[in-house]
């Protein structure tokens, strides 16, 4: 039987290690497995509908759908969006591009497009982590490109499974798009930024889509649109102060940070958000609201730290420590890098605390939960790459080198094993069924899912039926918690209830 073992040996050695242990077979993992947890969020994307606020912002837009046709009918909907944006802007909030996108949904121009609310909240959460990841690594660092795609799939993962309040990033289009994915937006915003500093070079075109972008960004949620202002604020002084940038780049950048500002002032200063303010009355002084942010910053990045997530953070730093090895930057400065990312992460808390001291929404928590990731993320590549650059000072010291090389192996072995061994002792099928995918797997297989979309089709059979004006409909019986937000009411003078009727032209929408 010797010959069969040393055949065996033969195949792993020569080809089996190879290819198992390579970094083009664990980056390509790392993207099934990403693929394959998120597939059941978009399955489920299938089976929702419109609710609320989705309802709301898009009256005007329904509106002008079903009064033209043809290409008459597209600048007609974009007039009814913008139309919908200033109105606000005047009346209740200036966050004008949330307004605009809001009143765009999907589903808007038919039910059946409702799949898309969650293919494009959970799209663009993705490509923001993977472009951004491959300025600062791949472009920036100089990573290889498997490393890069290996922790951009991570930090992914990571985002969409343990998301604190998944119905409202990415089920419901009106919540996902006013807050988390604005912070996709700006996150897109940086990473081109951030590439046209590393390159010196700004074309007019790049320019052009950094300020469309900033205008953008700038009118989005008031915590994404503070950290944008911080982020072209520091990065405008970086040019002016940077003597090997071409005049032509410190213009249009300065260009883009004018835009910027322009977009800043009219979305904090808008006549709405007073009207707005006058509903909460726990306003904070600024010195309160940067204390606050920071501490509850602090709480909130270890309320969301379970073990995958801890796991997962370990597994991105050791990907890093090995990927970096042949990195030329130094890495000197953890513990700064780490105040000023915090300080990042804790502007997304600072318009919140000051406005209502506090959270004022479920949906406000995902900003939260992904930017406390994404310090995560970056700390622990710094900081493996901090350690790596320290190892190889310390593989070119002759005594030293020689003791290092001895006990590499063992190291290696042992810091792998703790962390199988961590795995095992503290991951619990609780926290592995509290995973998105997981939520979701279990809503479409009971069946929960499906029941949930036949309710609701039978409903808007009802509402599209023209010679309905009063309409009254059986109760839901089934409540999917990836899919449901909220529902009408008894009451035709509810919220939910008026906004509804008046998108589908009825004079009023109750529960029977």
């Amino acid at each position: 039987m010797t010959w069969l073992f040393d055949m065996c040996k033969f195949f792993w050695e020569k080809y089996i290690h190879k290819i198992v242990f390579s970094r083009k077979f664990f980056a390509f993992i790392s993207v099934i497995v990403l693929i394959v947890s998120t597939l059941p969020l978009f399955i489920i994307g299938f089976y929702n509908h419109p609710s609320a606020d989705d309802f709301n912002y898009t009256i005007l837009t329904g509106a002008a759908l079903r009064n033209n046709t043809g290409i008459s009918a597209f600048f007609a909907v974009i007039a009814a969006a913008i139309e919908r944006a200033t109105s606000y802007w005047g009346i209740w909030q200036g966050t004008y591009a949330m307004s605009f996108f809001a009143a765009l949904r999907p589903s808007l121009f038919s039910e059946q497009l409702t799949f898309l609310h969650s293919v494009i909240l959970i799209g663009i959460l993705i490509v923001s982590i993977f472009y951004l990841y491959y300025v600062l690594l791949y472009k920036m660092l100089g990573t290889d490109k498997y490393i890069y795609i290996i922790l951009s799939s991570a930090t992914a993962f990571l985002s969409i499974q343990y998301l604190p309040n998944p119905v409202e990033g990415f089920f419901w289009y009106t919540g996902g798009v006013g807050y988390t994915f604005f912070l996709y937006l700006a996150f897109i915003l940086l990473g081109k930024s951030l590439l046209a500093f590393h390159t010196q070079t700004l074309s007019t075109a790049n320019c052009i889509a950094l300020c469309i972008l900033s205008f953008v960004v700038a009118g989005g949620h008031f915590a994404i649109t503070l950290l944008g202002f911080v982020c072209t604020i520091i990065l405008f002084i970086e040019s002016i102060l940077k003597k090997n940038l071409s005049k032509s780049f410190k213009i249009k950048y300065g260009i883009n940070t004018i835009v910027y500002l322009i977009g800043f002032a009219l979305c904090v200063g808008a006549p709405g958000n007073m009207r707005r303010q006058e509903s909460f009355t726990e306003k904070q002084t600024v010195i309160e609201t940067i204390i606050k942010s920071y501490l509850h910053g602090l709480g909130y990045a270890k309320l969301y730290t379970n073990t995958v997530v801890f796991m997962g953070i370990l597994f991105i730093g050791i990907i890093a420590f090995i990927g970096l090895k042949k990195v030329n930057y130094k890495f000197k400065y953890p513990v700064i890098f780490t105040l000023v990312t915090f300080s990042m992460y804790a502007v997304l808390l600072m318009p919140g605390y000051y406005s209502t001291n506090g959270i004022p929404a479920p949906r406000y928590l995902d900003i939260i939960y992904f930017g406390a990731i994404l310090f995560f993320s970056t700390n622990i590549i710094y900081y493996a790459g901090w350690l790596r650059t320290k190892i190889n000072e310390l593989e070119q010291s002759n005594w030293l080198g020689e003791h290092y090389v001895n006990v590499k192996p063992i190291i290696g072995n042992l810091i792998l094993f703790t962390f199988v061994l961590y795995g095992i002792v503290h991951l619990t099928t609780l926290e592995i069924s509290l995973s998105t995918g997981v939520r979701a797997v279990k809503s479409i297989v009971s069946g929960e899912a499906k029941e949930f979309d036949k309710q609701m089709d039978e409903r808007e059979a009802l509402y599209h039926d023209d010679s309905l004006k009063e309409v009254y409909i059986s109760p839901l019986t089934v409540y999917p918690e990836l899919i449901y937000f909220d529902d009408i009411t008894t009451d035709k003078e509810n919220y939910a209830n008026y906004k509804i009727a008046e998108f589908y032209n009825k004079d009023f929408i109750v529960i029977k």
